[in-house]
């Protein structure tokens, strides 16, 4: 009986002894020493304990991290129940200093309040922030410390300061308000939805064109979306406004574990001239096209488009892009490329090209085609008494394309005339063009030799054999008494 007592006795006292180091002041004032270095270590920063108490059901603590940020902290617990509910405020003037727990430069500053409720076996966490300039509120539910749900929402957050915190360039600015709702985030389980809107948006294109050596114009934008995940599946709704395009996505699914992603799209254009950034050349009019992305191993993009008043079927597989036209005004295609307008036709044609090597070719038909007024056709009518705008010609054209120069090989026939060239050479860069047409307007032959500038080429016409049978036409008159026909042919070559 007297052991027991003993026992009893023991038990009580070493309780007491570990109450007086746990819980008191001198405990407390033992254990902090220890508590630091610990945490110095494993967050290599000068933390300082500037208070620590802890008490039997209740503690509070700030912890100075460094010199301007702090971790304060304080609430009630029960050891029996092993539930808590506290209270936090984290007041983070220099993020830049944390870098070696946030594993990443960070800039600027970040403030939070909030409270943390329950059991080592479930608690939830709600609080309030202001960060990049927003308003920001959230609820954080975690199971045995492991994140399971989330719903956040946040407003007017800047998006030029949060690029500074994210110690990124200002590619742009724009308000930025997002809604997150998750009943679950456990990996491969996903059960949730993210709103999202970018408003009064804006690129900073002098960064941008300085960082990309590109020629952006002034860009301003808004954006919303809405993604849904289940699972592994993320699906996604999507839509762009700007100054210079308009982008709507209906349907998007992507799959987190295969990475495969497939989409619809429909893009709008009012300007293809403030495009001349992507495409260095200057375009007019404007393009609406709509089709399908997909990416698994392979890259696949289709697109759709009525262009230059007939159709357009765009197949892109990896690097290899292959392009079918019909019904192609070709007075249209003029006005959208900015070259004169000379050939009035219909084409039709196919265009197979590389994107990586920048090597292709074209093969079209050109049909019911007639000539717009020009200096050629005007001679040949003053001396072939043949009006060549009244004839209509059909034919084909062959391109050949490497890089910037497109070589260009046609023929057009009509009841009385033909117009042929062979490697007509265009340099998309510098709008210069070389080509010798030849142009039989009802054995009357011509050649025209057009270079320099596609806008306002130099042309020069070599008409010495419809000159010459001019000439030979008004002089067999006068000489045909006096000379047969092959001396008449020889006194023309001597002269012509």
């Amino acid at each position: 009986m007297k052991v027991l007592i003993w026992f009893f006795t023991i038990i009580v006292f070493v309780g007491l002894i570990l109450y007086g180091v746990l819980f008191s002041e001198i405990g407390n004032n033992f254990v902090k020493p220890l508590l630091e270095k610990e945490i110095v270590k494993n967050t290599k920063l000068p933390t300082k304990l500037q208070k620590f108490k802890i008490r039997d059901d209740n503690f509070e603590i700030v912890m100075e991290l460094n010199k301007h940020n702090i971790i304060y902290i304080n609430g009630n617990y029960s050891f029996l129940s092993q539930s808590f509910n506290l209270n936090y405020k984290l007041e983070f003037k220099e993020l830049i200093t944390l870098e070696s727990i946030t594993k990443t430069k960070l800039n600027g500053s970040f403030f939070s309040v909030g409270d943390i409720k329950g059991d080592l076996d479930f608690m939830e966490i709600d609080g309030v922030s202001n960060v990049a300039k927003g308003d920001t509120k959230y609820n954080i539910e975690l199971t045995q410390f492991k994140p399971t749900s989330i719903i956040a929402k946040m407003q007017k957050v800047d998006l030029k300061s949060l690029l500074y915190i994210l110690n990124q360039k200002n590619y742009a600015n724009a308000k930025i308000d997002l809604d997150i709702n998750f009943k679950n985030i456990t990996p491969n389980q996903l059960d949730g939805d993210i709103k999202m809107k970018l408003l009064k948006g804006k690129l900073n294109s002098k960064i941008i064109n300085d960082d990309f050596n590109m020629e952006l114009p002034q860009v301003y934008f808004n954006i919303s979306t809405y993604t849904l995940c289940k699972g592994d599946k993320l699906n996604t709704k999507l839509m762009l406004n700007s100054n210079l395009a308009k982008l709507s996505i209906k349907d998007a699914n992507f799959d987190l574990k295969s990475n495969f992603l497939e989409s619809d799209y429909k893009v709008t254009i009012d300007n293809l001239a403030k495009f001349y950034f992507i495409i260095q050349r200057d375009l007019e009019g404007g393009f609406i096209a709509n089709g399908i992305l997909k990416k698994d191993k392979n890259f696949d993009l289709s697109m759709y488009s009525n262009l230059a008043n007939g159709s357009l079927k765009l197949k892109l597989h990896n690097d290899d892009l292959v392009v079918n036209i019909s019904d192609f005004q070709t007075l249209k295609i003029s006005e959208i490329l900015l070259y004169p307008k000379i050939f009035k036709s219909k084409l039709d044609g196919e265009l197979n090209y590389n994107l990586k090597n920048k090597k292709g070719r074209f093969k079209g038909k050109l049909s019911k085609g007639v000539f717009i007024e020009n200096q050629v056709f005007d001679l040949a009518k003053k001396y072939t008494h043949l009006n060549l705008y009244k004839e209509k010609f059909s034919g084909y054209i062959n391109s050949k394309i490497d890089r910037e120069i497109i070589s260009t090989t046609f023929k057009l026939n009509s009841n009385k005339s033909s117009i042929t060239t062979e490697n007509t050479r265009l340099n998309t860069l510098s709008n210069n063009i070389y080509s010798n047409i030849k142009i039989d307007a009802n054995s009357n032959f011509l050649v025209v030799k057009l270079s320099g500038d596609i806008n306002s080429p130099k042309v020069k016409i070599d008409a010495k054999e419809l000159i010459k049978k001019e000439v030979k036409k008004v002089i067999n008159k006068e000489l045909k008494r006096h000379l047969n026909e092959n001396s008449l042919n020889k006194l023309l070559n001597h002269f012509f």
